[in-house]
């Protein structure tokens, strides 16, 4: 390779290429047009300076048009890189899964971040499962059954379809707790959590909704039917004695029944907000027919459509 340019002069052009900050492309045009094999050697140096540069800075969508293995080896590095960036978002996004392999030894700490990252997936799922979830019963809490309700009632709302809402309560929850003791109480009310859950459908939500309460949502089901249910979950805790704290105690249950009728298209407005407030009025619906199953001797249910009519 040979060049018209001073050896020195050459040098100097080559050293700004690769060791200044900001080296501009128009340096090219200090090396004459005749000394084609020189310009295209410090063009891939500048190209590849460039690259290196763009790629500290955190840029991936570097272009290297420059031949030889030094910008095939930088192509390759750039293409891993790529992939890398697109594995990690679809991470956070919580798809996929990184696949290393071919970094060698950079990629075990490339494989330790991803280790990390699933692993705060995995605890950010299981946290998220846990807040959902009533610790001594296992059935969702309140705040679960609002989060599975919606998407229900979502799908109902589309097709004008119903949902069936049935609140039941143990008797006498209060007189058990001072009989046998709290411990008792607890295992009576894993219990009938267990008998309700046995009694229902995949479709159905089952919660703890609060104290000795437990809220049932009965997906495409009107309130006729819903009672039939209803009833059937009254005769499943009642068939038999549970056992707790060492004794055989009796337990009944009442309940109250409504349903959440819609039409098929949504009203405009927020839909979740929509959502939470259709189920809250349902849910106090069934609270009242709850009390008037109460009121009118418990081991009952109580039903309708609309509010109860109130008791004497």
């Amino acid at each position: 390779m040979r060049s018209t340019l001073p050896l020195p002069d050459l040098l100097d052009i080559i050293s700004r290429i690769v060791n200044h900050r900001d080296c501009p492309v128009g340096i090219l045009d200090d090396i004459p047009a005749e000394d084609t094999e020189v310009r295209a050697l410090c063009q891939q140096i500048y190209e590849l300076r460039q690259a290196m540069k763009a790629l500290s800075s955190g840029k991936l969508d570097v272009q290297v048009g420059s031949c030889g293995c030094i910008a095939a080896y930088l192509r390759s590095i750039i293409e891993m890189l790529r992939g890398i960036e697109k594995a990690i978002k679809k991470l956070a996004q919580g798809e996929g899964e990184l696949e290393l392999s071919r970094l060698g030894e950079l990629s075990i700490y490339f494989e330790l971040i991803g280790k990390n990252l699933q692993e705060g997936r995995r605890l950010v799922d299981k946290y998220r499962s846990l807040s959902l979830t009533d610790m001594l019963t296992g059935l969702v809490n309140r705040r679960g059954f609002h989060s599975l309700v919606e998407k229900s009632y979502a799908r109902a709302r589309r097709k004008g379809g119903v949902l069936s809402f049935v609140l039941a309560d143990i008797d006498r929850f209060k007189m058990i707790n001072d009989t046998y003791g709290h411990d008792a109480g607890d295992e009576i009310l894993r219990g009938v959590a267990q008998r309700l859950l046995d009694a229902l459908r995949m479709e159905d939500v089952c919660s703890r909704y609060g104290g000795e309460e437990f809220l049932i949502m009965l997906y495409d089901t009107d309130v006729n039917r819903a009672a039939l249910i209803a009833e059937r979950l009254r005769k499943k805790v009642e068939e038999k004695p549970f056992a707790a704290g060492g004794e055989e105690i009796p337990i009944t249950i009442s309940l109250g029944v409504t349903e959440l009728r819609m039409g098929a298209k949504t009203r405009g407005g927020d839909a979740a907000q929509e959502c939470r407030a259709e189920i809250q009025r349902a849910a106090r619906r069934a609270d009242a027919f709850l009390y008037h199953a109460k009121r009118t001797g418990r081991n009952r249910i109580s039903t309708g459509p609309s509010d109860p009519s109130p008791v004497p």
